[in-house]
């Protein structure tokens, strides 16, 4: 903005330097001309004044009366009334001031004066009229440089405020600024941030609240499924044994969600296998395809290390499964390799696929492509961005979701 208005300034000037700049030279330059004819008139009246005594006598003119003259330049020629004609100093070439005068008696002056004291004046008034113009600019330009800076300061103030909002300090405030409508913009930014503010810290409140209210019923099926699977036969503790698997899972979820509703949540700072930490759950997720009659596939390239946390990780991937299993067909794959920057997970299905108009929107709050609720991707591509990394729709025929969890040494180039 402050480029925009400087440079809109110093058009503006040069605009007036054109305008009144070109004029007022040339009006310059014809004054100086017309001085210059005035003042060889008078050379040429003063001539003969000199010389007329001589010319009404019908004598030569003697050299000496019109040396004075021609010492400072000039070419004069006289002729009498006889019409003999006397030329004193050198002849010019080039185009001089010349002004010629008749006597009394007929006797006709000339005088030439050379035109290099008119080309000087001219100069003159040319270069003073360049200086006025450079300084113009110049002022405009300085001018301009102020008046932008106080005009695009607020503005910047208000990009800024608005950047802390949106990094989640939602104390940033708008000061008055004088300017009626950056003051207008700057109160709607206030008030919407005190909105938001308070909106968030009820989010928070409600979700530290549901986490808290939700671990002690968790904490008692844990319990309950412990006893089954001490004294339990063995069938119903290995079924114990996955439904506490599930629980851990849930644990683990809530522990995330809770994390994102901290402001102090950050970037996991420490590596994981995902593929390790996968693999460890692929029999669960195999059984639960297989309770809905669907099969399963494992591909886990080990090692496959990313800066992510184990929580979100697998809320993520359980989510895509269980969504594969909602809204797909066939057999569910899951898929796990390093890449150069990142560590790719990908779950795919053999079902018909998405329409355009339900894949661009498949990631928003209360889309689904059934009934539903329609909030599960969009939770699952929080906590992948939580974790600083990307969920991402790279197929609709067949449906093909992709984990991008940053590499180690991605974000240690970084930082």
């Amino acid at each position: 903005m402050r480029r925009r208005l400087l440079r809109t300034f110093i058009a503006v000037a040069l605009f007036a330097v054109v305008v009144l700049g070109v004029p007022l030279a040339l009006i310059g330059r014809q004054t100086v001309r017309n001085d210059a004819l005035r003042n060889a008139d008078r050379e040429a009246d003063a001539v003969g004044f000199a010389v007329q005594d001589f010319l009404q006598r019908g004598v030569p003119v003697p050299a000496s009366v019109v040396a004075p003259f021609v010492d400072r330049g000039r070419y004069v020629e006289i002729t009498d009334r006889a019409g003999h004609t006397t030329s004193y100093g050198t002849p010019r070439t080039d185009e001089d001031v010349v002004a010629a005068i008749t006597l009394a008696d007929g006797s006709r002056i000339v005088v030439h004066l050379p035109d290099s004291v008119r080309d000087r004046r001219e100069l003159v008034v040319v270069l003073v009229v360049a200086g006025l113009a450079f300084t113009s600019v110049a002022l405009a330009a300085v001018l301009g440089a102020l008046l932008a800076r106080r005009l695009s300061r607020p503005l910047d103030e208000l990009a800024t405020t608005s950047r802390r909002l949106g990094d989640g300090d939602f104390t940033a405030r708008a000061r008055p600024t004088g300017l009626e409508e950056v003051d207008q913009v700057g109160a709607a930014l206030n008030g919407g941030a005190e909105r938001i503010g308070a909106l968030v810290a009820a989010e928070r409140e409600f979700s530290a609240n549901a986490s808290h209210q939700l671990r002690t019923p968790l904490t008692a099926v844990r319990l309950r499924l412990e006893e089954i699977i001490d004294i339990g036969p063995e069938p119903a503790a290995a079924e114990a044994r996955l439904a506490m698997q599930q629980a851990d899972r849930l644990d683990a979820t809530i522990t995330e969600l809770l994390k994102l509703a901290r402001p102090e949540s950050t970037l996991p700072t420490a590596a994981i296998d995902v593929s390790a930490l996968l693999g460890d759950h692929v029999a669960a997720w195999r059984h639960l395809c297989a309770a809905r009659g669907r099969a399963f596939e494992a591909d886990l390239v080990v090692p496959c290390n990313a800066l992510a946390t184990t929580g979100g990780t697998l809320q993520v991937v359980q989510t895509l499964i269980e969504n594969a299993l909602e809204h797909g067909t066939g057999t569910i794959s899951l898929r796990a390799k390093p890449a150069k920057d990142a560590a790719l997970v990908t779950v795919s299905d053999e079902g018909r696929g998405l329409d355009a108009v339900t894949a661009s929107r498949i990631f928003e709050r209360h889309v689904s492509s059934k009934q539903g609720a329609g909030v599960g991707l969009a939770l699952a591509r929080t906590l992948a961005e939580a974790d600083g990394g990307r969920l991402d729709l790279v197929s609709t025929r067949p449906t093909t979701f992709q984990l991008r969890a940053p590499a180690p040494s991605t974000v240690a180039d970084l930082c």
